[in-house]
């Protein structure tokens, strides 16, 4: 089995603990042999092959457990850094963020991440919103039933927070300027 197919099967945990193992058993069996790729090693050499690939088999782990999907690592305290206006629409442009969590919205109803809701504080609860992403011009129609959004998020601009299930229908990621009309 290969470096790259034992990480895979083995997860991270099982991966560093087969290093280890490794690393142990090299310690203390110094003299045995062991194949390595196709050669065959004793000796010291055969140490330093068991530290040597342990390291590598270490490394592997840790490089495979990096995530595949894009990270938003620098969150609300940078996203002006990031996030701009587009210019793009004809109405009004502001800053948009999502949530999925909640129980009860302040209109009293029960909170639907997949549904075609939003959270705002500047319209009255009930306000139907139509919402465009800018980049690729798909929108949606909300309903305001919650308020918000609330901390950090508003301090940085965000002034309207859409429902998972409408930002998804827009295509929107993360936080980014939306088209209000």
């Amino acid at each position: 089995m290969h470096i790259a197919e034992s990480n895979q099967a083995l997860g991270k945990t099982r991966c560093i603990r087969l290093a280890a193992k490794i690393f142990r058993t090299g310690c203390t069996a110094g003299t045995h042999k062991i194949i390595i790729g196709s050669v065959i090693q004793t000796g010291a050499n055969y140490m330093k092959s068991l530290v040597a690939w342990s390291l590598v088999l270490s490394a592997c782990c840790i490089a495979f457990t990096v995530p595949t999907q894009p990270v938003n690592a620098a969150g609300w305290s940078s996203v002006h850094k990031y996030v701009k206006p587009s210019g793009k629409c004809t109405g009004h442009e502001l800053l948009a963020s999502s949530y999925s969590s909640g129980r009860r919205t302040s209109s009293g109803e029960r909170f639907d991440p997949n549904g075609n809701t939003a959270a705002a504080r500047s319209w009255p609860i009930g306000t139907t919103l139509t919402v465009t992403n800018p980049h690729n011009g798909r929108s949606v129609t909300v309903r305001i039933n919650d308020r918000g959004p609330w901390g950090i998020a508003y301090r940085m601009g965000a002034r309207l927070d859409l429902a998972r299930g409408a930002a998804q229908r827009i295509g929107m990621h993360g936080s980014q300027y939306v088209c209000i009309a």
